[in-house]
């Protein structure tokens, strides 16, 4: 079993580099990948 690259999955969230969410019951950011599909649909 790999290790989780915690590094790389926060990569992943533009807005964990400035902020950090410990509740997300309203809404929770997005990663780049889903925004970008978001995006282009």
């Amino acid at each position: 079993m790999k290790k989780t690259d915690w590094k790389a999955s926060r990569a992943l969230f533009p807005a964990l580099k400035k902020y950090t969410f410990v509740n997300a019951a309203g809404g929770a950011p997005l990663a780049q990948p889903v925004a970008e599909a978001g995006a282009a649909y």
